[in-house]
């Protein structure tokens, strides 16, 4: 639960929705999905700005975000969309290829501005999971999620970030990070690694959110394995929690 003490300064002449007075405390209670208004105090004031002042909070929230958009990346298909597949081979290497990829996106927008990420989770639904180390790299390049099934010039493949442009390198354009984890061999559950650092950079504006890749320097020989795009039942997600410091948000209508 957090507990919220906001100026609210508002100038609006809208009446359609419920009055603001020029300035008013207000006490809100929030139980991470929505604000309720506890106590207004009433304080004319002259102000012109139409700000929403944060004063001071406590406690935490949480989010769980489902991918938005993605894709399978495959050196055997080089040219070949898998934006609607509804499970993604994730194939270890083959002779000299690096091995498929499969690549996500988030839309973090329902994060609050000035918050800060205390921990975030990323989580695949895995069939026929294997013991090997799955690396997660920081995508540098837009692209597209594409409609295909295994067909050519539908979005992001192998060779292109959408249907006619290429990656820089083949196999997708991405920053390694720190992050990795483990599979733990367990057949039809949840798998995934912590990715807090990713998350706040792309939340902070440090780098811009393009999504993350799903990449293995090393595989076992002869093992795959098969995850759960978000076209399935056991969709791909980022849990989030996070905190709301001092700060100013302004909002217009």
């Amino acid at each position: 639960m957090t507990i919220f003490l906001l100026n609210v300064y508002n100038t609006s002449t809208d009446t359609a929705d419920v009055v603001i007075p020029p300035k008013t405390k207000i006490l809100y209670l929030s139980d991470g999905d929505s604000l309720d208004r506890l106590d207004p105090v009433e304080q004319p004031d002259t102000t012109t700005a139409t700000t929403v002042e944060l004063i001071g909070s406590s406690g935490g929230s949480n989010a769980q975000l489902t991918a938005i958009a993605d894709t399978r990346l495959s050196p055997e298909d080089p040219n070949r969309n898998y934006g609607s597949t509804t499970l993604f081979d994730y194939r270890p290497a083959d002779g000299n290829d690096e091995g498929s990829r499969a690549i996500f996106l988030f839309d973090l927008s329902s994060i609050p501005s000035g918050a800060t990420i205390t921990n975030a989770n990323f989580s695949i639904y895995v069939e026929n999971n294997k013991d090997w180390t799955i690396d997660i790299g920081r995508l540098t390049q837009s692209w597209v999620e594409g409609t295909g099934n295994g067909t050519t010039g539908a979005g992001a493949d192998w060779e292109d970030y959408d249907t006619t442009n290429s990656w820089a390198t083949s196999g997708g354009d991405f920053a390694a990070t720190s992050h990795s984890f483990v599979l733990d061999d367990v057949d039809d559950s949840f798998q995934g690694g912590d990715v807090t650092s990713l998350v706040q950079d792309w939340h902070s504006g440090t780098f811009p959110n393009h999504g993350l890749i799903l990449y293995a320097t090393t595989f076992p020989s002869g093992k795959d394995v098969e995850i759960h795009s978000r076209e399935n039942t056991n969709k791909p997600v980022i849990d989030i929690a996070y905190e709301l410091g001092g700060g100013s948000v302004i909002r217009s209508k």
